[in-house]
């Protein structure tokens, strides 16, 4: 720790030898201005807090000032001004003391190794999103294989029965385009039978509950009707959340297929 002693006029009174070390403030220049001492700017800015404590009669904390000696490299400080008082209580100067003193130069270069960690951080994080991207990309396309080959429909809803999976099949099924079907709620798309047989079997799904697979007669257009086979399974994310539920339709004349 380094410490100073400062009169309210702006002489120095006392230095410790560690002053002289570290700040370039000579411990046997008692009584010369301080402006004489280190740079100008260093000075007044000193001053200026040393004045501040004085007036206020209380403790005051810099921190990162900027110190330049007269023969010395520039640097930043932190510490403390505490006012000092002659015997009938009036406020003379103050103590001084440093308790840290960066290099300039070496504060630069730290922050520009921290900022190096930093981006290396940053390229590390990029680098595993990219890889768990080109993950993601593969099965994507994987699913969207499976869901293609489906002798099935298949239909994704969300819980606000928005539709989110309209496949190949689907379309065939109902003549409804997957850019069509995929702006609309399921309850407003023509599946050729009532929706009040899906509702029930929805609801369940979305509290999480699987139900019995149900018969279902579709009223296809420009097409014979077709019965299926309609299974309704809830679809769970993370920690089972339920965030929707899938709606198979499968062709009773038809097995179900997965691709090789």
């Amino acid at each position: 720790m380094t410490e100073f002693v400062v009169a309210r006029d702006g002489r120095l009174l006392t230095a410790t030898p560690l002053a002289s070390d570290l700040l370039g403030v000579r411990p046997d220049a008692g009584g010369t201005p301080f402006s004489e001492l280190v740079s100008p700017d260093s000075a007044s800015a000193l001053l200026a807090l040393v004045d501040r404590a004085c007036s206020a009669d209380a403790h005051v904390i810099f921190e990162g000032q900027r110190w330049v000696p007269l023969d010395g490299d520039a640097r930043r400080l932190s510490g403390g001004i505490v006012p000092m008082k002659n015997d009938i209580g009036s406020v003379v100067g103050a103590s001084v003391t440093v308790n840290a003193a960066i290099g300039v130069e070496a504060g630069l270069q730290n922050h520009n190794d921290a900022l190096l960690r930093d981006n290396d951080e940053l390229r590390s994080i990029a680098d595993e999103l990219r890889q768990r991207t080109d993950e993601l990309n593969v099965v994507a396309v994987f699913l969207q294989s499976v869901l293609t080959s489906l002798r099935g429909a298949v239909v994704v809803i969300d819980r606000t029965w928005a539709v989110r999976v309209w496949n190949a099949q689907a379309e065939l099924i109902w003549g409804i385009p997957r850019r069509t079907a995929m702006r609309s709620l399921l309850g407003e798309l023509d599946l050729g039978f009532p929706h009040s047989e899906l509702t029930g079997r929805i609801d369940a799904g979305l509290r999480g509950e699987v139900s019995d697979d149900a018969a279902v007669t579709v009223a296809r257009p420009n097409q014979a009707p077709a019965g299926f086979t309609l299974s309704v399974t809830p679809l769970l994310g993370p920690g089972a959340t339920v965030h929707g539920v899938t709606l198979l339709f499968l062709e009773r004349s038809h097995r179900l297929t997965l691709p090789d």
